[in-house]
């Protein structure tokens, strides 16, 4: 799978300093305020968490806030309709951030979390996975199991796909946050920096998704030779730009 835009992270300690009660949670989506260059910008966290106060302290240690506008789109699923495809509409997304739920039916609220698929391997008929492929358009869907490999999707399913649609490079180096909002209905937030926003990255480009393809199939998931670490390496830190990979075998 090419590699999608990537947005950039930072890593907070967030201090409700007038919260009370037993915890109270930080939502998904919840915004955060920074600038870079005077340009103003807005960072999220994309999962819900909950806290409970330390010594009295009310503090999300270490959280990860992404920059960028946290997304939501639903699909009904109509198996009548054998065209029916499920696409995100922005080639700004970053993939990565992509939450997957499916809820049984509008009058049935039993919800599912699946989870994306790397390995066809581990994917059995009971796996709830869900699969990415970038269109030609370089737009993204999102399908699904057939029922042999991976789970597969009911008529009438409700699909929610939670995601972030980022700027990319522009954010990298924020190092300085601010509350959109209260948390939990407490306003009083001290923001400490941890590490400032980084990793901000374009999408994979045509050049290299060609010169990638072939040896990414060689490799099947495998890190044995140098061809495969040059693979692999950039799918887990996309921000590299080049890379140089040899193996003892060289070293005589």
């Amino acid at each position: 799978t090419p590699a999608s835009a990537t947005a950039p992270v930072a890593y907070v300690n967030v201090i409700v300093a007038d919260a009370s009660g037993s915890s109270i949670t930080l939502n998904a989506g919840h915004v955060f305020n920074a600038s870079v260059s005077s340009v103003a910008y807005q960072f999220v966290n994309i999962s819900t968490k909950t806290v409970i106060p330390e010594n009295g302290v009310y503090i999300f240690k270490e959280l990860p806030l992404y920059e960028g506008t946290w997304m939501e789109t639903k699909y009904t699923v109509n198996l009548s309709d054998p065209d029916q495809k499920f696409i995100l509409d922005n080639k700004n997304i970053d993939i990565s951030t992509l939450a997957v739920k499916v809820t049984n039916s509008s009058s049935d609220a039993t919800t599912t979390t699946f989870s994306k698929a790397n390995n066809l391997v581990e994917v059995t008929s009971e796996t709830n996975a869900f699969f990415v492929q970038e269109t030609i358009d370089q737009k993204w869907e999102v399908y699904f199991g057939d029922g042999v490999v991976g789970v597969g999707l009911k008529n009438l399913n409700i699909i929610t796909l939670n995601y972030l649609i980022t700027n990319k490079t522009e954010a990298n180096g924020a190092s300085f946050f601010t509350s959109g909002a209260s948390i939990g209905g407490f306003s009083d937030i001290q923001i400490a920096i941890v590490f400032a926003a980084s990793g901000g990255a374009e999408p994979e480009n045509d050049k290299s998704i060609k010169f990638k393809a072939p040896f990414n199939y060689a490799a099947q998931n495998r890190a044995v030779t140098a061809n495969d670490y040059k693979v692999l390496i950039p799918q887990i830190y996309p921000n590299i730009a080049s890379i140089a990979v040899w193996g003892g075998e060289y070293n005589d």
